[in-house]
């Protein structure tokens, strides 16, 4: 019988040359394409995943404050009323926000109640108090319970909380899709030139295995609530705003092309821990788990979205950004018919974890003291330029020279 460990460290050598680097593909001065200063912004979508697992020791006042969510909330007050903050998925950490009622809930870094649930997400709304940008809060699989049986529940306690606080905390935030429906929902965004087509997916609601929206179960009257339908409708969305000449923004949790963790990344240095080595090497076979890029369901869901943005493209095939978080990395990738693929998941820097490149990456980066999001700034011009930030210090809040010296990546996007 052959021993396990020695199976494993077989592996780990036949793998050598085929792990990816986990180095960042592009680093500082060498990757600031293009400059600040270069045209007029429009209008800007700030990119930001994975944020729910902040509040720890710290208490609100303290959260706020970080040099982080000051970063975050600096990039989204430069232009009133032409900002939008989009929360990619996985807002609380563990399992969602749950009734008030309950008394066990499963704890995460010492966050084990409502009290602690409600904390977490008040930081990300607090981002948006006393500025002019408005919120958005896509659904993440933690969100749903960490994919659990209470999902659909947790989902919409956390979608009535935050409707609570745009009338209390006089914050214009809202959760994309509501009730637990699938989407897609298109959210037009405008500036005083340009026009935006944000398309928000729940793609949460797709791998989901226990109670949910469906055909024969739909009491929250979603429509569109087949996969077929969802597919049908994303498409007529993207080709109804391409028509209208607007940009089209799609953002949903998880990430259609990563080389992260949900993607079975590993690089030498876990080959060194032979459990971490084969739970990645599961998650980059058939046997993934349903939230990792390789499990059937998931491949599928990944296959059917692919294909209805291509098949929307368009005569004149104008890129189209896809947005999520999901892997707690920050990744830029430009697919074969060029179309971006943005993984902004590093919303809580001490869950960050290591991502890799393919051959179309332009930039993969993950910072554990910093964390980091993403800018999507639409031109004036028709021009569309991606800023990746890492704030890199408590005293540095990202407010010299327009942020510059915290963007440690930025392209046009054409």
């Amino acid at each position: 019988m052959i021993n396990p460990t020695h199976f494993i460290a077989l592996l780990a050598l036949l793998s050598l040359l085929s792990c990816s680097n986990s180095e960042p593909y592009c680093k500082n001065e060498d990757c600031l394409g293009v400059p600040f200063a270069d045209g007029t912004v429009d209008y800007r979508v700030i990119l930001i995943g994975d944020a729910g697992g902040n509040i720890g020791g710290m208490n609100y006042d303290q959260e706020i404050k970080l040099a982080f969510f000051a970063a975050i909330k600096n990039f989204s007050k430069v232009l009133p009323g032409r900002t939008a903050v989009v929360f990619l998925g996985d807002n609380i950490y563990s399992n969602g926000l749950p009734d008030p009622t309950e008394k066990k809930v499963k704890p995460d870094k010492g966050c084990d109640q409502r009290a602690c649930a409600e904390k977490r997400i008040d930081v990300q709304i607090g981002i948006l108090k006393g500025i002019q940008a408005r919120g958005i809060f896509v659904p993440g699989n933690h969100d749903w319970d960490s994919a659990g049986k209470r999902g659909w529940k947790r989902i919409r306690n956390l979608e009535q909380y935050i409707d609570d606080s745009r009338r209390n905390k006089k914050a214009d935030v809202a959760v994309i899709p509501k009730q637990g429906c699938p989407g897609p929902v298109t959210v037009p965004l405008s500036g005083k030139n340009v026009g935006i087509a944000l398309i928000v997916l729940d793609t949460q609601w797709w791998l989901h295995q226990h109670e949910k929206p469906e055909k024969d179960h739909n009491p929250a009257d979603c429509k569109p609530v087949t996969e077929e339908e969802v597919i049908q409708t994303l498409k007529k969305q993207i080709e109804d705003s391409r028509k209208e000449n607007k940009h089209v923004l799609l953002v949903a949790h998880h990430p259609l092309i990563t080389y992260g963790k949900h993607s079975g990344f590993y690089n030498r240095g876990d080959l060194l821990n032979p459990s971490r080595f084969l739970s990645q090497w599961i998650k980059s076979t058939g046997l993934a788990g349903r939230q990792d890029l390789n499990h059937p369901i998931y491949r599928e869901m990944k296959k059917k979205i692919l294909k209805a943005i291509q098949e929307s493209a368009g005569e004149e095939g104008a890129p189209l950004i896809y947005a999520a978080g999901h892997d707690h990395s920050l990744q830029v990738t430009k697919d074969k018919v060029g179309n971006f693929h943005l993984v902004s998941g590093a919303g809580s820097p001490w869950k960050a974890t290591k991502a890799g490149y393919g051959k179309a990456t332009l930039f993969s980066h993950t910072n554990k003291k910093t964390g980091g999001f993403m800018a999507v700034d639409y031109m004036r011009s028709g021009k569309i330029r991606l800023s990746v930030i890492e704030p890199r210090s408590p005293d540095d809040e990202c407010k010299n020279n327009s942020g510059e010296e915290c963007v440690v990546f930025s392209t046009w996007v054409s």
